[in-house]
Protein backbone atom coordinates (compact mmCIF):
# COMPACT_ATOMS: atom_id res chain seq x y z
CA UNK A 1 0.00 0.00 0.00
CA UNK A 2 3.00 2.26 -0.29
CA UNK A 3 3.19 5.17 -2.68
CA UNK A 4 6.76 4.04 -3.45
CA UNK A 5 5.51 0.92 -5.23
CA UNK A 6 4.08 2.86 -8.17
CA UNK A 7 6.02 3.36 -11.36
CA UNK A 8 7.62 6.75 -11.74
CA UNK A 9 6.88 8.74 -14.86
CA UNK A 10 9.91 10.19 -16.59
CA UNK A 11 9.75 13.08 -19.02
CA UNK A 12 12.43 13.98 -21.54
CA UNK A 13 12.86 17.60 -22.61
CA UNK A 14 13.94 18.89 -26.03
CA UNK A 15 17.61 18.60 -25.07
CA UNK A 16 17.22 14.96 -24.02
CA UNK A 17 17.43 15.62 -20.27
CA UNK A 18 15.38 13.24 -18.14
CA UNK A 19 13.41 14.20 -15.04
CA UNK A 20 10.70 12.68 -12.89
CA UNK A 21 7.14 13.96 -13.14
CA UNK A 22 5.81 15.06 -9.76
CA UNK A 23 2.89 13.09 -8.38
CA UNK A 24 -0.12 15.10 -7.28
CA UNK A 25 -1.30 14.02 -3.87
CA UNK A 26 -5.03 13.87 -3.20
CA UNK A 27 -6.85 16.40 -1.05
CA UNK A 28 -7.67 14.70 2.25
CA UNK A 29 -10.76 16.30 3.73
CA UNK A 30 -11.66 16.21 7.42
CA UNK A 31 -13.89 13.34 8.51
CA UNK A 32 -15.70 12.61 11.78
CA UNK A 33 -13.61 9.45 12.19
CA UNK A 34 -10.26 11.25 12.01
CA UNK A 35 -7.94 11.03 15.00
CA UNK A 36 -6.56 14.22 16.54
CA UNK A 37 -3.46 14.10 18.74
CA UNK A 38 -1.19 16.66 20.33
CA UNK A 39 2.13 17.07 18.55
CA UNK A 40 5.09 15.69 20.50
CA UNK A 41 8.57 17.04 19.80
CA UNK A 42 10.79 14.35 18.32
CA UNK A 43 7.95 12.23 16.96
CA UNK A 44 7.95 12.37 13.19
CA UNK A 45 5.41 11.57 10.51
CA UNK A 46 6.87 8.16 9.74
CA UNK A 47 6.60 7.16 13.42
CA UNK A 48 2.95 8.23 13.50
CA UNK A 49 2.24 6.32 10.27
CA UNK A 50 3.86 3.21 11.75
CA UNK A 51 1.80 3.56 14.94
CA UNK A 52 -1.58 4.23 13.32
CA UNK A 53 -1.24 2.47 9.93
CA UNK A 54 1.47 -0.11 10.67
CA UNK A 55 3.31 1.24 7.61
CA UNK A 56 5.85 4.04 7.98
CA UNK A 57 5.84 4.73 4.22
CA UNK A 58 2.33 6.18 4.57
CA UNK A 59 3.75 9.25 6.33
CA UNK A 60 2.62 11.32 3.33
CA UNK A 61 -1.06 10.69 4.21
CA UNK A 62 -0.60 12.46 7.55
CA UNK A 63 1.57 15.15 5.97
CA UNK A 64 -1.01 15.92 3.29
CA UNK A 65 -3.89 15.91 5.79
CA UNK A 66 -2.06 18.57 7.82
CA UNK A 67 -0.37 20.44 4.93
CA UNK A 68 2.98 19.85 6.60
CA UNK A 69 6.05 17.70 6.27
CA UNK A 70 7.00 18.97 2.84
CA UNK A 71 10.66 18.95 3.79
CA UNK A 72 11.55 15.63 5.37
CA UNK A 73 9.47 13.73 7.85
CA UNK A 74 9.11 16.46 10.47
CA UNK A 75 5.93 18.02 11.71
CA UNK A 76 5.61 21.79 11.55
CA UNK A 77 6.21 23.11 15.07
CA UNK A 78 3.42 25.64 14.58
CA UNK A 79 0.92 22.77 14.73
CA UNK A 80 -0.24 21.92 18.23
CA UNK A 81 -2.71 19.28 17.07
CA UNK A 82 -2.06 16.73 14.31
CA UNK A 83 -4.92 15.20 12.34
CA UNK A 84 -4.52 11.56 11.42
CA UNK A 85 -7.02 10.25 8.87
CA UNK A 86 -8.63 7.16 10.35
CA UNK A 87 -7.10 3.87 9.13
CA UNK A 88 -10.46 2.82 7.68
CA UNK A 89 -10.13 5.72 5.20
CA UNK A 90 -6.77 4.59 3.78
CA UNK A 91 -8.19 2.60 0.87
CA UNK A 92 -10.27 5.57 -0.26
CA UNK A 93 -7.32 7.98 0.08
CA UNK A 94 -4.92 5.71 -1.77
CA UNK A 95 -7.44 5.07 -4.57
CA UNK A 96 -7.79 8.83 -4.99
CA UNK A 97 -4.04 8.87 -5.48
CA UNK A 98 -4.36 6.47 -8.41
CA UNK A 99 -3.58 2.95 -7.19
Amino acid sequence: MSRYKTENTIKIDKEGKKSFVSKILPHIGVDDTDIFIYRVDGVGLSALAKEYYDDETLWWVIAKANDTGIRGFGIDKSLDVVRIPHPTRLNEIIQDYGY
